[in-house]
């Protein structure tokens, strides 16, 4: 039986990616700060939003949704023998989605990752909660690990670095062969490894922990109104001072020459970004307990159920409009987020009408028939 909650928060989290997504596909990631910021004004105020309320957020529940999705199967199986060979053919199957998605799509593919971390969620599965959730401190701190280690021992940056300049990323997405897209795409994507290997795993695979210790306790019918609004008010205050107050709360620290000043900083920066994830899972959780709410959330449910359909037809049809019909490195970023409002609601209508006809996405059929 399916959990209209558990869709329709994993149809938001999809909008949120897009609305990330689209920026990278609309110009080099590796030039993103050069391009972006050429913008002025609200412009640049757009972008600057977008990064704080999105960038990040929406693939912390994405990869939450993984974890609490895991267990819910996991706890269904009969022989657990039976279940990991189960699951272990599902991982591959992802990965090969993942891998065609690189190849022919995207550098910042998702799922070839989710495919090899998850096969490390039965064995995780089998541990208590408190050996989990160390585990989870102990992966989800590694970014705090390498910005301590930075301020004392001097080696190469971890983030991805430019293949080709600016102007070359725009001529070849826009008006290159697919061959000379794909040869950059994987360029781009190994030089994007260090960066995922600190910045992105770690975060993935302790927030696949965190989902399932939430739904191993089953957090969301222990969680009552009145905690998940003391929460909310909590998560709103740290996100509201971080927002406003970030630059002078960073100044307050002399984390170029203190050691301990430089550990403090990366804990209020990880715990921070963890706090905002929460909330919006929380707080959509109490939206959705709201009886007028809940009518107006549950389409996207239909998007949720159709997450991997929609997360790959987000990158083709980002990539016929850039690449394609040579919209790359053209738009504004008012444009691009209108532009990813107009996409979803077309996902939206899309994945409505499959649903009537039919009882999974096509991919998610595929997924499911060659799991079996």
């Amino acid at each position: 039986m399916r959990i209209h909650q558990i869709d329709a928060l994993r149809g938001f989290a999809l909008f949120g990616i897009l609305v990330v997504n689209i920026f990278v596909f609309h110009a080099p990631y590796p030039h993103y700060g050069e391009f972006y910021f050429q913008f002025v004004g609200t412009e640049i105020r757009v972008l600057e939003n977008m990064f704080f309320f999105f960038a990040g957020k929406f693939m912390f529940i994405y990869a939450f949704l993984f974890g609490y999705s895991f267990w819910l199967q996991y706890e269904k199986a009969e022989q657990e023998d039976t279940f990991r060979s189960y699951w272990n053919r599902r991982m591959l199957l992802l990965a090969c989605f993942g891998v065609l998605h690189i190849f022919f799509l995207s550098f910042g593919d998702i799922l070839l990752p989710y495919a090899i971390l998850g096969l490390s969620l039965p064995f995780f599965a089998r541990l208590s909660n408190k050996k989990v959730l160390l585990w989870f401190f102990l992966i989800y701190l590694i970014p705090v690990y390498e910005f301590v280690l930075r301020g004392f021992v001097e080696y190469p940056s971890i983030f991805m670095q430019p293949v080709v300049p600016l102007e070359n990323y725009i001529e070849i997405n826009g008006q290159g062969s697919f061959f000379e897209i794909l040869k950059l795409r994987i360029q781009d994507y190994f030089s994007l490894k260090n960066e995922k290997l600190i910045m992105y795993i770690p975060k993935e695979i302790s927030l696949f922990l965190i989902g399932m210790l939430a739904a191993k306790s089953k957090l969301a019918s222990k969680l009552d109104i009145k905690k998940g609004l003391v929460f909310c008010v909590f998560a709103l205050l740290v996100v509201g001072i971080i927002y406003l107050y970030k630059p002078g709360i960073l100044s307050l620290f002399d984390y170029e020459n203190s050691l301990w000043q430089r550990i403090v900083v990366g804990l209020i920066i990880q715990f921070s970004e963890f706090v905002h994830g929460m909330l919006y899972i929380i707080g959509f959780w109490l939206l959705w307990n709201v009886t007028l709410l809940k009518s107006i959330l549950f389409p996207l449910t239909y998007t949720g159920r159709l997450s991997l359909t929609n997360y790959i037809m987000q990158s083709l049809i980002c990539v016929i409009l850039f690449s394609g019909l040579g919209y790359y490195a053209q738009l504004s970023p008012t444009e691009l987020i209108t532009l990813a409002c107009a996409i979803y609601l077309m996902q939206l209508v899309f994945s409505f009408l499959w649903l009537k006809r039919n009882k999974y996405g096509p991919l998610e059929a595929v997924w499911r028939k060659y799991s079996r």
